[in-house]
């Protein structure tokens, strides 16, 4: 699938996720430790958001996730606005041939494109875990996503902080199920 409508899928797919929290579900625990749900909405915005300028600057200034409160009163709106934001940058011709700096090291588009497409379809996952909300997860999104995250993060050597080493599922196993599972998450987390 072309990196651009994935990212724009996954966006969107997320945004439909978020749009359906319930406010008062907002502090709810997330499989993330130490994360809310509404902490996790700030991260993807702040993702999306940072994302976008390192193509536009060609640099990535990105607080962690504890950074800054990005998303107000309006969780939603905030996320669909980075969001949209992100795939602008991202679908603008010479995009993906630009060469950016990121907690990474240098990558082009191409291949930053995905780390954004990645953190926001997990993240979505999170939330449906934590707060209940009903949401398919398609394998024409999960499969290419899938793929990158056993490329770029091949245990135990290349793991950051906050992923965990792998979970065994079953064989046969939803690709959802694989994904998280690949990622140190339980398929079955629930609050």
């Amino acid at each position: 699938m072309d990196p651009v409508l994935l990212l724009r899928r996954a966006v969107h797919h997320t945004g439909a996720i978020v749009d359906a929290i319930d406010p008062a579900q907002l502090g709810a625990p997330t499989p993330c430790a130490g994360w809310t749900a509404r902490d996790v909405v700030n991260h993807m915005v702040q993702g999306l958001t940072f994302s976008a300028a390192a193509l536009e600057d060609g640099a990535l200034s990105r607080a962690g996730g504890d950074g800054p409160d990005l998303i107000g009163d309006d969780p939603a709106g905030a996320y669909r606005a980075a969001g949209d934001a992100a795939v602008a940058a991202f679908a603008r011709p010479g995009s993906l041939e630009k060469v950016c700096a990121t907690p990474a090291g240098e990558l082009p588009g191409t291949v930053w494109i995905n780390f954004p497409t990645f953190d926001v379809y997990t993240h979505g996952w999170d939330l449906v875990r934590a707060t209940g909300v009903d949401a398919p997860f398609p394998d024409e999104i999960t499969a290419p996503i899938l793929g990158f995250a056993r490329d770029a993060f091949p245990p135990p050597d290349r793991r950051v902080e906050v992923l965990g080493m792998p979970e065994d599922v079953a064989d046969g196993a939803p690709l959802i199920d694989q994904l998280v599972a690949f990622l140190g998450r339980r398929p079955d987390w629930k609050a």
